[in-house]
């Protein structure tokens, strides 16, 4: 399976600082659904809807650490707060196999790739209208926890507004020399405390975000990486015996 993860403040603001903050900025905005969820929003000066998102905790250090996307810098976290945004990472030989034609290409070592849904955005008026209608009447196909496919896609009620809340593919920056795809936006939010950023990453987000296929597809990877592996042992193992044969053949 693929394990998502928080950068570090070196990948952000450090020394080991990914090509991805010389072609992109370090601030990013919230999706619709990561606000809904509790993600605090700020405005820049062109009115660009803009969060802070948590940093991978160093473990020498007591407090965490988030990216100030307004002031873009970083700033201790003293107290537990649920207002910070989530920002996955991934290392991107893990989701290459699977990712969509690049969008977006800057260069040959940043870029940007589909991979994965997850809910992000308001629906449309005219599809909210036509969403309620089929809700009310029992007729959108259930895919359990809240969740309904329409028209392919998969959508989800909020019960804070009762407006309807689109799965979209997750739009990742590749950083090439690194081998990590940074989320582009902001996905998530509202978690109380560092644990539970993390606890999320491990556990639900995936669950969200990869396909059952997908799911398919990584075991068959690693079932056929394990044999590739197994059988360069094996290969090897025959080329010292062969060695070996011919010692005691010329020594006859």
């Amino acid at each position: 399976m693929v394990d998502f993860f928080l950068l570090s403040e070196e990948q952000v603001f450090g020394e080991q600082k990914l090509d991805i903050f010389n072609k992109y900025p370090v601030s990013s905005s919230p999706t619709d659904y990561a606000k809904i969820i509790g993600t605090y929003v700020t405005n820049d000066e062109n009115s660009e809807e803009l969060a802070d998102w948590w940093l991978q905790k160093d473990p020498n250090k007591i407090f965490c650490t988030i990216v100030n996307s307004k002031e873009k810098q970083k700033v201790c976290v003293r107290r537990s707060m649920n207002g910070y945004g989530i920002r996955p990472a991934v290392k991107y030989s893990d989701i290459k196999p699977f990712t969509k034609e690049m969008i977006h290409i800057d260069d040959d070592n940043v870029f940007e790739v589909e991979f994965g849904e997850y809910p992000q955005r308001y629906v449309s008026s005219e599809t909210q209208t036509m969403l309620d209608t089929l809700y009310m009447m029992g007729s959108l196909e259930s895919a359990g926890d809240n969740k309904y496919k329409y028209n392919g896609s998969y959508v989800t009620k909020n019960t804070l507004n009762s407006r309807w809340i689109i799965s979209k593919p997750i739009t990742w920056i590749v950083d090439k020399n690194a081998d990590i795809a940074l989320s582009k936006y902001i996905l998530d939010g509202g978690k109380k405390s560092y644990d539970q950023v993390i606890s999320f990453l491990k556990n639900d987000f995936s669950k969200v975000t990869i396909s059952q296929d997908h799911i398919i597809q990584f075991a068959k990877i690693k079932r056929y990486n394990e044999l590739k592996r197994k059988k360069a042992e094996i290969e090897a193992e025959l080329k010292e015996l062969d060695k070996e044969i011919m010692t005691l053949r010329r020594k006859k």
